[in-house]
């Protein structure tokens, strides 16, 4: 991937963050709630609440590199990537691209080519991708390029915290990752994770 187009997936995926409803700032809960982000009822038809803002024409050929779900697909329409999209229904050919978890707004892409294999594996296993905060804020795992320190990348940008570094620390109740505080990459401390999306 060029570094133009990973920044323009940072800055497609702030702006998904930005149009994203906030939750209210509460105290630390008991534990981080983890749980499946759903496109699709069981019909295979968009859920409730995801609203459709585009609609496009294009192909998936690999599985997603945002999320280790086996269920998701990186596609493309002309000269934009899509990361992740999620079948609605096989036998319709058409995915839902959904930028954050956090955001109602989806893109509809009709598929000119089928699917490819599922790779195996299980939704809700590997590395999140999104985070909500325990201060509200919500970040989402970025692909492509981008910064290193202490030989832990920065996997999550966030709309008010910056970057967060490495993987989510699990071993606790409340899971907590690395942050660049104050958006200086100098000082790293342990925030902690009120909700994780797979």
């Amino acid at each position: 991937m060029t570094h133009g187009v990973s920044r323009a997936l940072v800055v497609l995926a702030l702006a998904a963050l930005a149009l994203a409803p906030q939750t209210s700032v509460g105290a630390e809960p008991a534990a981080t709630v983890s749980h499946v982000f759903v496109a699709a009822d069981g019909d295979g038809h968009l859920r409730s609440g995801l609203h459709v803002v585009e609609r496009a024409t294009g192909s998936c050929w690999i599985n997603s590199i945002v999320t280790t779900r086996p269920d998701a697909w990186r596609c493309a329409s002309k000269h934009l990537l899509y990361d992740p999209c999620f079948a609605l229904s096989y036998s319709r050919g058409q995915v839902a691209c959904v930028l954050s978890p956090f955001s109602p707004s989806v893109t509809i892409i009709r598929l000119t080519a089928a699917l490819p294999r599922v790779d195996s594996g299980q939704a809700g296993s590997g590395i999140p991708w999104a985070l909500r905060l325990t201060n509200g804020d919500q970040c989402v795992f970025v692909a492509g390029a981008s910064s290193v320190v202490a030989g832990m990348r920065a996997n999550y940008f966030c709309k008010k915290s910056g970057p967060l570094f490495g993987s989510p620390d699990t071993k606790s109740p409340v899971w907590h990752i690395f942050s660049a505080e104050g958006r200086s990459t100098e000082h790293l401390t342990q925030v902690s994770i009120a909700e994780a999306v797979y």
